[in-house]
Parts: C-alpha cells; structure tokens; sequence
C-alpha cells in the first residue's frame, strides 16, 4: 500500500458486489432475441458503469434515434427482476468477509453506483448487507454518470474525506476512469471485461477477486503496524464542513446512538420485567399465602425489610388485578408510538438527507416484547386464579 493514509473504501455496486451485470446481459439477450437485436452484447459492455441516460445515449448512437429504448428497457427489467428480486441476486464472492473486515477495522465505507438509489437499497437490503454502509450515493443524485468523477467526488464529501484518502473499488472501465479522476486510489476488480493498457496504467491496483483485496488489506494492515504507522483513522473529520453537514451528522448520531440505543434497553428491560420479574412475584405471592403468610415477603425470605411493601397479601392482589392491563395501555402501548414515530422520522431524514442518516436497527424488539407479553397473559389466565387480562 503507497504511503497515503485512508480512511473510506467506496465501492462500485453492479459488477463488484452483485454479480448482477451478468444477469443484466442475459436480460438483454432474451430482449434481442426476440426483437431480432444484433451485437447488443458489445454496446451493453460499452454502458457498463454508467446511468440510464447515458445508457441510452449509447444504445441510440448505435441503434438509431428510432431505436425503441425505453420499451425494450422495460421488457428488460420485467425479465431481471422476475428471476433476481427478493434476495435472488448472486453476490461476489468474499463480499461480505470484506465488507466485515472493513468495518472491524474502522472504515468508512460507502457506495457509489450509477444505479437509482431506490434500487440500491431494495438489493442491499435484501442481501443483508445494507447497515455496512455509511452513506449510498446514487446515479439519480447528479447529472453526470461515470466516467466523470461528479459521483465519486460526492461520495467523499459525503464521507467527510479527500478523495485522496478513499479507496474506490471497480469493475468497469468507466469506474476506474471515474475514481482516477476524482484522486482516488483506484482498484479494478474486473467482471466482465478484462483490464487494458489504458487500466492497467491509471488502476493503482488491480486483482483478481474480492478475496485477494482482503487478503491485500490484511497484509498492507501488518505491514503499517510493524513500521508503527496507522493505516486506519476512526474519526470522521470535523474541519471543512458546514452547518447542514454537521447539523446532519449530530442528528444521525443522537437517534443512532442515543434514542435508538435508549429504546433497545428499555425493550430489554420491560422483557425482563414481563418474563422474570412479575410472574415470580405472583407465584411466590400466592404460594406464600396459600401457606398463611402475613409478613413482608422479603423479610420472611431473606430477613430483609423491603421499603414500601404493604405486605405479601397486598402485592398479591395488585398484580392479580389489572396491572397489566394498566402497565399494557398507560406504558406499552404510548412506548411502542413513540418508537415507531422515531423510526418513522429516521427513514424520512434518510430520503431528505440522500442516506446520510440511517433508519433504526432495533425496531423489531417491539415484536418480541409483544410476544412475551402475551405468553405472560395467557399464562397468568391459565395459572392463577381470578386472574383478568
């Protein structure tokens, strides 16, 4: 690794994650065989890496403006997402193991595509991959597609690094043209056409497969630690960006780690409480004065008085009434609104800010408090006696 210190990896989508340009292809291919379309594999690959405009523009120079783009592009599409939607799509290999060393490691990590950004959360997430990313930059965020640097200059603002502190990773003559001319270290990981001269001289590095980057990473890592430099910095750089960048930043930061995190513990906590707590209490309560206790139940246990306890038989009767059904509509209920209006408002920060600000991650824990409190109910109703829901 050259002497540079990075701090971000940005990634290619199509052809370096997914193995999708393939799939592409053979799309277009059924579409020319039945239209009678020649050489659409040669435009294809001349396309690849760009957006839909300049995808088209290409199709057209060829073709002919009479030639039916938009339509055939939609017969296209009905073919790709017919047999590839719903986590269908193959990924590269070794994608995920580098996506997790990076981040272990302190990378930011973003992704820079000609793809719409619709799209490219609908595959990342389908995959499982989406929350190894910090930020999505899309082709429909700007006007100029690769080979112009627009896209990648943009991803690294949005990382909050210098060009030449990112790492790009591509597949397509066009993305490496892209990520040279941004200034940043461009690596190929060719797909479907190999590297010419005119790659091999502008791609700072160029392998065979995602495994190899890794194991490049993993023995370039060694090598800054034996010479006690840091090839990693953690810290997002604060110099240099505006009020919006770093309004945005605390607001991702506050219902990330702050709300996010506050709502994941009270989830554990109110389990907790359902699952182990209450029912203890209400068996031992009515084991206790099945056997005539009057006394303080922590006392006659332990021999310890418990401030506030109006004795064994009044704690009985609180948790044999309504309780839950209190704790259930005065607690829960307001407690899971509250919950989904945050995740509500964390998605809708992500549309308006481009990706900068992720949705939650805990939001299921709603589901699992629900189903506890329900196996808690049906238990009581079952177990104890005059027990009402």
């Amino acid at each position: 690794m050259s002497d540079r210190v990075y701090k971000a990896v940005v990634f290619d989508m199509d052809g370096v994650i997914f193995d999708s340009e393939k799939c592409v292809l053979e799309s277009w291919k059924e579409v020319a065989g039945k239209h009678n379309i020649e050489n659409v594999e040669s435009v294809f690959v001349k396309c690849l890496g760009t957006n839909y405009d300049e995808t088209k523009k290409k199709f057209l120079d060829y073709y002919g403006d009479d030639f039916p783009y938009d339509e055939y592009k939609k017969e296209c599409s009905a073919i790709y997402h017919l047999r590839y939607d719903d986590g269908r799509l193959p990924m590269k290999k070794g994608i995920r193991e580098l996506l997790s060393y990076l981040k272990e490691q302190g990378y930011l990590i973003g992704l820079a595509s000609s793809t719409r950004l619709a799209v490219i959360e609908h595959q990342l997430k389908a995959a499982g991959i989406y929350d190894y990313f910090d930020n999505l930059t899309s082709g429909d965020m700007l006007k100029k597609s690769k080979p112009e640097p627009d896209i990648y200059l943009m991803a690294c603002e949005n990382l909050g690094v210098k060009p030449e502190e990112a790492i790009a990773i591509e597949d397509s003559y066009n993305g490496v043209r892209a990520a040279y001319r941004a200034g940043m270290c461009s690596v190929m990981v060719p797909d479907m056409v190999a590297p010419d001269e005119e790659m091999k001289s502008i791609s700072s590095y160029i392998f065979n497969s995602l495994i190899e980057m890794k194991e490049w990473f993993e023995e370039s890592g060694k090598l800054m630690k034996s010479t006690g430099d840091k090839i990693l910095i953690n810290d997002k750089p604060e110099k240099n960006k505006g009020i919006v960048s770093r309004t945005i930043d605390f607001l991702s930061d506050f219902l990330e780690k702050d709300v996010e995190h506050c709502l994941y513990w009270v989830s554990i906590f109110i389990v907790i409480i359902m699952a182990i707590f209450f029912p203890i209490m209400i068996f031992a309560s009515e084991y206790m004065s099945s056997q005539g206790v009057q006394t303080c139940m922590m006392k006659e246990m332990w021999g310890i008085p418990c401030p506030g306890c109006g004795g064994t038989r009044a704690v009985y009767a609180l948790l044999k009434g309504k309780i839950f059904t209190s704790i259930y509509y005065h607690a829960l209920v307001p407690y899971t609104v509250v919950m989904y209006a945050i995740f509500f408002i964390t998605q809708t920060l992500q549309r308006i800010t481009k990706g900068k600000i992720k949705g939650m991650k805990y939001r299921n824990w709603y589901f699992i408090v629900a189903l506890v409190i329900l196996v808690v109910q049906f238990v009581l109703k079952l177990a104890v006696p005059g027990y009402n829901i």
